[in-house]
């Protein structure tokens, strides 16, 4: 848990807010309080670029002829429910980025120069900074950066029923695929009220297909073999511009786990893998493991 002795843990909402406004001259202030709104709100999935060099998160930069990159981890640290954000921004002037942050859970297929990507999701598992954290990118993830992310400290234990606050997740950026711009906006929601799991996922932007392994597997479980709108043989569900999907489901359980989900996201042109992320879902448990 958050708080333990000798542990780093992140810092807190407040000391982000406090530390928003001492920037490095290379950022602007506009800037960072996009990045404070993302955390202590939530982010918004809509592909914006937010970025900040604060002493709060944990931020990087490389800058060589070919390639310019700053990355940030950080979460907003509150003892309950926490929100983590991992972005990257590229900052060549002319050249697209491809980066696979592996302990950040996300990877990204050519950002636009000048912009971000970035994943973010709701946990209730406290986190601790991982100093060996590297970032690989260029062209067959051929080079590496060092890096620090926030990662979280231990898997998501079954817990009894009670209280299971709002759990948001996103997914977004600016990406090019083949040649042609992308704006990716993925949004995702999960909650339970009594004995009903509920899950929308909301798509800001361009269309797109992803592929979620095991969710429906879990499901099936729970005497619920097909899922609207999924394809449940790979996993995968299409949502157009602007749509929402939503799935709603009992389960008469008296205990539940919070999961993080990767999820990639492909390209309906080609079918190829152009981002990949992480949200975290509820989901039903039959008893406590102990």
């Amino acid at each position: 848990m958050i708080g333990k002795k000798g542990v780093k843990l992140a810092p807190t909402a407040q000391s982000l807010l406090k530390f928003t406004f001492r920037l490095a001259p290379f950022f602007s202030s506009t800037f960072s309080i996009l990045v404070a709104v993302a955390l202590t709100r939530g982010f918004s999935a809509e592909p914006e670029c937010q970025l900040q060099n604060s002493p709060t998160g944990l931020h990087g930069v490389k800058h060589s002829q070919d390639y310019r990159f700053e990355h940030l981890s950080d979460t907003n640290g509150q003892l309950s429910k926490i929100t983590y954000f991992h972005c990257i921004k590229n900052t060549h002037p002319t050249a697209l980025l491809s980066a696979r942050w592996d302990k950040a859970g996300m990877e990204f297929q050519f950002i636009q120069n000048g912009q971000c990507a970035s994943n973010s999701f709701d946990t209730f598992i406290g986190a601790v900074e991982d100093p060996d954290s590297p970032i690989l990118f260029g062209t067959g993830s051929r080079y590496e950066k060092p890096a620090s992310a926030y990662v979280r400290q231990s898997p998501a234990q079954v817990v009894k029923l009670k209280v299971a606050p709002l759990l948001n997740s996103s997914i977004g950026g600016k990406l090019s695929d083949h040649e042609a711009p992308v704006n990716l906006g993925l949004r995702t929601h999960s909650s339970i009220e009594g004995p009903t799991f509920t899950y929308i996922f909301q798509n800001f932007g361009d269309e797109l297909i992803l592929q979620m392994p095991g969710f429906s597997a879990h499901w099936a479980r729970f005497g619920k073999p097909e899922i609207p709108q999924w394809n449940t043989a790979k996993d995968e569900l299409s949502l157009k511009r602007g749509e929402n999907w939503k799935f709603s489901n009992p389960a008469e359980v008296e205990n539940f786990t919070e999961r993080l989900f990767s999820v990639s996201i492909l390209s309906p042109k080609a079918g190829t893998v152009i981002a990949r992320g992480q949200v975290s879902l509820y989901l039903p448990e039959k008893a406590i493991i102990k």
